[in-house]
């Protein structure tokens, strides 16, 4: 497979996955709505969320690119971080507050709040290697290839830039909440589910990254004969 390929299979299941767990919870889940893309984890969605996030830690396990050193350490460390984030599961607690909601829901017998500042580690390290991937893998060039200064590159560039600003304010964000907000409070702004949506726009702009590194936005245009 080649690696164009791969960055957009990676991009699309950034995509697909927010959408996928979100109208499956509503279907199969009676109209349930967690409180953040991991919070699928609890529902009929769980077996889909884990199987996407161990399927996106295979393709960054192979992934290869301009510099063998850095580009494979970074590959395998987001193959871990994403894998980490999907077998160490979010606190019941931070994903529905709602107690009546809880029985629905039970919580397995390993799930500590230790267990949940592991996943909070694992998926924040998971961001920012994405956010490296991004602001600083993406926007070298090989020295090698002519299409390293083409408009279109430096327009690639930009929006590998953009993702990783985007990408960086939404960690930020979502540190404040976890942070600084207690669950109290958190009850008065639940409707809103800003976990969810930081983290649905935070993998959506990394996908975006992915997809225009795969050469579907912006792709250098064909030499004329």
């Amino acid at each position: 497979m080649s690696y164009k390929k791969l960055r957009r299979i990676v991009g699309f299941l950034g995509i697909g996955l927010p959408i996928v767990v979100f109208i499956g919870a509503l279907i199969f889940n009676d109209g349930f709505i967690a409180g953040s893309i991991s919070g699928y984890y609890y529902t009929k969605m769980g077996s889909v969320f884990v199987g996407v996030m161990f399927i996106t830690g295979s393709f960054f396990f192979v992934y290869r690119a301009y510099d063998c050193i850095i580009d494979d350490i970074a590959g395998y460390l987001a193959c871990l971080f994403v894998v980490g984030t999907a077998i160490f599961p979010t606190a019941k607690e931070a994903t529905i507050c709602c107690e009546e909601q809880l029985e629905l829901f039970p919580v397995p017998w390993y799930e500590t709040i230790s267990i949940s500042h592991v996943h909070f580690v694992f998926a924040t390290l998971y961001f920012l290697t994405l956010i490296f991937f991004s602001m600083y893998l993406f926007t070298k060039s090989n020295k090698k290839k002519m299409s390293n200064c083409t408009p279109e590159k430096r327009i690639r560039n930009k929006i590998y830039i953009a993702c990783g600003i985007v990408m960086a304010v939404c960690i930020i964000l979502l540190a404040i909440n976890f942070i600084f907000i207690s669950c109290e409070y958190s009850k008065e702004i639940e409707w809103i589910k800003p976990v969810l949506v930081l983290e649905t726009v935070a993998v959506w702009f990394f996908a975006i990254s992915w997809l225009t590194k795969g050469g579907l936005i912006f792709p250098d245009k064909a030499k004329e004969s």
